[in-house]
């Protein structure tokens, strides 16, 4: 299943910009905006329900040298996997009903 837009959904309670939402299932994915330096600007990608109920938030990548890098990009690959690229290029594989993550 594509991506499908997000325009009338409404996206609120997250204390960060929204950069892009996609709909997986019955869970609204957000990528936030969170400024570099951030302590938490790894986690930049939520899933959440339509109503704005926050389910999780993505996971650290565990390779340390990873850490404090924000994903860039979420989309749903051919497989229907949700998938989150980091700045640097390195994609992951999030899990839709947990946030955590997978090496691609």
């Amino acid at each position: 299943m594509p991506d499908r837009p997000t325009s009338k959904v409404r996206i609120s309670k997250l204390p960060y910009k929204t950069e892009k939402a996609l709909v997986k299932g019955r869970t609204l994915i957000v990528l936030t905006d969170i400024p570099r330096g951030d302590e938490n600007c790894d986690r930049n990608v939520f899933g959440m329900m339509r109503d704005g109920t926050l389910l999780w938030r993505v996971a650290s990548p565990s390779d340390s040298a990873e850490r404090l890098t924000p994903f860039k990009d979420i989309y749903q690959d051919d497989k229907g996997n949700l998938m989150g690229r980091l700045v640097g290029g390195k994609l992951y594989r999030i899990d839709e009903k947990t946030g955590r993550l997978q090496p691609a």
